[in-house]
Formats: C-alpha cells, sequence, structure tokens
C-alpha cells in the first residue's frame, strides 16, 4: 500500500510540473484549447464568485457540478484523517470538466471528495484514499493547499463509485511546505490578456521563475487539488518577460507561490 500511494504522488509531482508555459514557446504544454472551460463550470448554475476561498470551511452544496452523498459514507463528517491535518468535508460525485490532468474533458458522475487543510502550514502534497467494499480504493491527488483552505478533489483515475458503495476507511499520506513566496522584493507579476507579465526588480540574473496557482469556483473550495505551473527562462537583471497561460483566468485564480531559481 505504502508503495502504491508514492507511486501516485510521484505522478502528481510530474504532472504539475507539465502544466505550464515557457518564454520560449508562449504556450501552455498541456494546451486544450478549452479556454472557456473554467467560465462554463463556474457561471452553470449562476453562481458568482467575489473572492479567493477563505478559512471559513467549503460549503458543499454550493459547488457547481459536486453532488454529496452522505449514505455512502459509514464516517461522520468531518473526518479527520489520522496522521495529517487533512479532514474530509463531503464525499460525492462530480460532473462536469476533469481539471486534474489539465485537460478539461467532460466527466460524469466522477468520484469527488471536498477536503481542507486545518493545519498550520501549506499541504505541499497529498495522496488521500478512500477505501470500499471489495479492497476497492479510490485515490485523490492534492497538491499545495493553504492552511485553512479547501478544494474539491476529483478521483485520479475518474473512477465513478461503485454501485451501492461503502466507504468504511479514509487515510492519507502528506508533506509540507513551509511557507508560500511570492518574492514581491525580487519580481512583480501580473496578468492581461491571457498572458502573465514579470518584471525582475533586482540586479540578479535567474535561471528560471515559476509561477504556481490553482483554479477556484463558487462553494469557498479551490477547483481540483492540481497545481498549475508557469515557467519562464533566463530572467535578466530588471528584465520584462511574459508568456501565455490557457488555464488562468481574472476572477477565479489565484497565484499561490513563486519559485525563484537562481
Amino acid at each position: 500500500m505504502k508503495r502504491q500511494i508514492l507511486f501516485l504522488l510521484s505522478i502528481v509531482m510530474c504532472l504539475l510540473l507539465m502544466f505550464g508555459c515557457s518564454a520560449k514557446s508562449g504556450s501552455d504544454d498541456n494546451s486544450s484549447g478549452k479556454t472557456d472551460s473554467i467560465e462554463d463550470m463556474i457561471y452553470e448554475n449562476g453562481e458568482t464568485i467575489s473572492a479567493t476561498p477563505d478559512e471559513t470551511g467549503a460549503r458543499p452544496a454550493q459547488i457547481p457540478g459536486f453532488t454529496p452523498d452522505r449514505e455512502m459514507l459509514r464516517l461522520s463528517l468531518p473526518y479527520g484523517i489520522n496522521g495529517t491535518p487533512l479532514q474530509v468535508i463531503a464525499v460525492g460525485r462530480y460532473s462536469g470538466y476533469y481539471v486534474e490532468d489539465g485537460t478539461d474533458d467532460s466527466v460524469t458522475d466522477v468520484s469527488a471528495v471536498v477536503v481542507q487543510n486545518i493545519g498550520q502550514k501549506c499541504i505541499k502534497n497529498a495522496t488521500v484514499i478512500l477505501a470500499g467494499k471489495d479492497a476497492k480504493e479510490y485515490a485523490f491527488a492534492i497538491t499545495t493547499l493553504p492552511s485553512g483552505k479547501a478544494a474539491l478533489i476529483l478521483e485520479s483515475h475518474r473512477s465513478e463509485w461503485q454501485k451501492e458503495e461503502e466507504i468504511a476507511h479514509i487515510s492519507a499520506v502528506s508533506e509540507e511546505l513551509d511557507e508560500l513566496e511570492l518574492h514581491s522584493d525580487k519580481l512583480s507579476i501580473s496578468f492581461k490578456d491571457g498572458k502573465f507579465r514579470v518584471k525582475n526588480l533586482t540586479d540578479a540574473d535567474y535561471r528560471a521563475v515559476y509561477i504556481r496557482y490553482k483554479n477556484y469556483t463558487a462553494g469557498n473550495v479551490y477547483m481540483g487539488g492540481v497545481t498549475y505551473s508557469a515557467s519562464i527562462d533566463n530572467v535578466m537583471a530588471h528584465g520584462e518577460y511574459e508568456c501565455e497561460s490557457i488555464h488562468f483566468f481574472k476572477g477565479y485564480s489565484e497565484v499561490l507561490m513563486l519559485q525563484v531559481i537562481e
């Protein structure tokens, strides 16, 4: 079991690095061409977004495309996962866009959970395993979940719950991140017309700058466990650069951290 979980974590980190863009190519590595998919998802039920998710907790009934199902869970909610700062807020089904691998494919009734980080530090990555009958397991991968925040996570293999499924056990492994750094003393960042614009404020040259961001939706949650990444190579002193990003949308995307490679 431990070996399987570690394998899933390695896949998550590889996918995280894939969802980027570079100053050379000027486009996302995983471009799907569906530039309005997140907008469709958010406004499908007439919901509007006024702010990034806060620490007041998820509101599962307001998440577009998500249908909570208490009948399938033998455990009371919210459920704290032993050995981690994570708790499960809701379990159910999701129909809409599959965001976890960057494809934004249309899916129906994919297994989904709402998870909150109740710890003091950001979750760098985690895999939550829900165990059902007949030893069936459902995996949910999370990256970059800030302290106090919640996310709707879709099953890593797009699995639907088995008929009359009953979840009796939940486990997880997680790794924490000390802080989310935006390096505002080194870089300025903005987003306009589908492009990130980054300016180097220093006299130093950087090999690369990675922009890590998440999308969010109604219900006070991030949409998916996925963290998107945009990158710019060879950031010279006082230089200004830009790169396109098809997954970032003003009003429902949040830059969580900048990683500077010196």
